[in-house]
């Protein structure tokens, strides 16, 4: 029976020994999980009149407006930080010359629709606009 009771008292060292080390070897976390990413800041003003679409950026971006016909944003182009530069397919996150964010932009009859595809915490926003409204965003979404 003593000898049950010493190899219990001794596993139980052995055991608190192992979860201090465990405790001691997790990495230190300061307001951020493990998985957290930057995502770089932005603050985006569009409005729309007629057929024409407005970007007025606010804040993080090499411009400051941008405007287009819808006929223009139908054809999968992309706006990122320095502009209306590329395509979706020509842009991969991966790569060092990728942009901080991008993002697509459609419009139909009642909607448009911002397609996100790098460096925002959405995948898609969608909004009614009328011609002379303005509507904000950021990197986390919608904005008043």
């Amino acid at each position: 029976i003593q000898i049950q009771a010493i190899a219990m008292q001794r596993l139980k060292v052995i055991l608190s020994v192992g979860l201090l080390l465990m405790v001691f070897s997790l990495p230190t976390l300061k307001g951020q999980s493990i998985s957290e990413e930057y995502i770089p800041g932005f603050y985006i003003t569009i409005s729309t009149e007629a057929n024409e679409v407005s970007f007025t950026c606010n804040e993080g971006c090499a411009w400051t407006e941008l405007s287009y016909t819808s006929e223009d944003l139908s054809g999968k182009g992309v706006i990122t930080e320095q502009g209306f530069v590329a395509f979706e397919s020509e842009i991969e996150a991966s790569d060092e010359a990728a942009p901080g964010f991008g993002f697509s932009v459609r419009r139909d009859e009642e909607y448009i629709r911002l397609y996100s595809f790098v460096g925002t915490a959405w995948t898609e926003l969608s909004f009614t606009l009328q011609d002379g409204e303005e509507q904000a965003f950021d990197q986390d979404g919608m904005r008043e």
